[in-house]
């Protein structure tokens, strides 16, 4: 076994699932920055940003910061995420994006300021829900 392992070393096939620790230090930074934006602490979401976390990073579903600050209806870090580049209307691997994160949520301040933003009501998941749906059926429940 370890004859294969050092045989794949050695042809390069482990740099595949391997990087340098300046790119591991930048997916580490990302994970953090999503985390931070989940709990809406935008001290940390500063302060990560500065030491080069990427606002448009997303994870392995394709989420981002935006999107875990908008589904857990932090206004405060989806202002900052947004001031600092982020993309209203990025999707996640299910199609999902900000505005849908923040209205199957109910967290009407985050939906009303993403559509200030720009943010596409149109957005569809790949099940076909669209975000325009779930703002009408905010609006019936009176969320």
């Amino acid at each position: 076994m370890s004859r294969i392992i050092m045989s794949l070393v050695m042809i390069g096939f482990v740099t595949i699932f391997t990087c340098s620790p300046s790119i591991v230090c930048a997916l580490d930074k990302d994970t953090e920055l999503r985390e931070a934006a989940s709990r809406g602490d935008t001290q940390k979401i500063k302060h990560l940003l500065n030491g080069g976390a990427s606002v448009r990073a997303k994870n392995h579903a394709r989420f981002t910061a935006l999107m875990e600050a908008s589904n857990n209806g932090h206004l405060e870090a989806v202002k900052l995420l947004l001031e600092k580049g982020a993309d209203v209307n990025a999707q996640g691997i299910w199609g999902t994006t900000a505005l849908i994160e923040a209205s199957t949520n109910g967290r009407l301040e985050v939906v009303k300021f993403l559509l200030e933003k720009g943010a596409d009501v149109n957005a569809q998941t790949v099940r076909g829900a669209r975000a325009l749906l779930w703002l009408l059926l905010m609006a019936t429940l009176k969320w």
